[in-house]
């Protein structure tokens, strides 16, 4: 009877001894804090943040919600909840397609800083000035075609989103002899620079 009072007693101490170890992580809290500004405007963003938590990180469904809060109108936010037992952190901006992976440390406020986010729309305005004898095709948001001699203008655009590696705008198009003959084309393609939101210039004399 001894005997099996002691190994209750060393069963009941190893369960024990696991609790305390295996929750005591559970208990801590994660402290986060940021503010969430336009990439390009550099304008506070209004926008619910999420702090998310998953093991084996697979999508936004296998996802384990941490904390939230709304950005105030300069964009600030400041998130506490409990620490996930994984030490695997998500920062989720509903508007984005995906989650960033974010280190964090547990037992103390972790300040993010400045987190850049969002997309804009840019746009340039395009003059064709024929001055050659040549028909042009154009590839903008769509494919146009325009036959030799013609002069008009017109505007296209493009969505840039934070995390576009190259803030530049594309420009490009082929000239050929308007018989088709393959030999005759001639490709150009280039990057206008983007430094502010007013429409860019382009002319093309074909």
């Amino acid at each position: 009877m001894i005997k099996s009072f002691i190994q209750n007693l060393f069963i009941l101490s190893l369960v024990l001894l696991c609790l305390t170890f295996c929750t005591k992580k559970a208990f801590k809290n994660i402290k986060v804090k940021g503010r969430l500004i336009h990439f390009f405007t550099k304008q506070p963003l209004s926008s619910d943040v999420f702090i998310v938590s998953d093991n084996n990180f697979s999508g936004r469904s296998k996802s384990i919600d941490i904390g939230s809060d709304a950005t105030s109108s300069e964009g600030y936010f400041s998130i506490k909840g409990r620490a996930s037992k994984q030490n695997s952190y998500y920062l989720n901006i509903p508007d984005e397609s995906e989650m960033r992976k974010i280190d964090l440390k547990e037992g103390q406020t972790n300040d993010l800083g400045e987190i850049y986010s969002g997309s804009h729309v840019f746009f340039c305005r395009v003059t064709l000035i024929p001055d050659s004898g040549k028909c042009l095709q154009f590839y903008g948001n769509s494919i146009l075609n325009f036959p030799a001699g013609t002069q008009t203008t017109f505007v296209y655009s493009i969505v840039k989103h934070w995390n576009d590696p190259v803030l530049s705008f594309p420009v490009s198009y082929i000239t050929f002899n308007c018989n088709n003959n393959p030999a005759s084309k001639l490709i150009y393609s280039t990057g206008l620079p983007i430094s502010g939101t007013d429409t860019l210039h382009y002319t093309i004399r074909y």
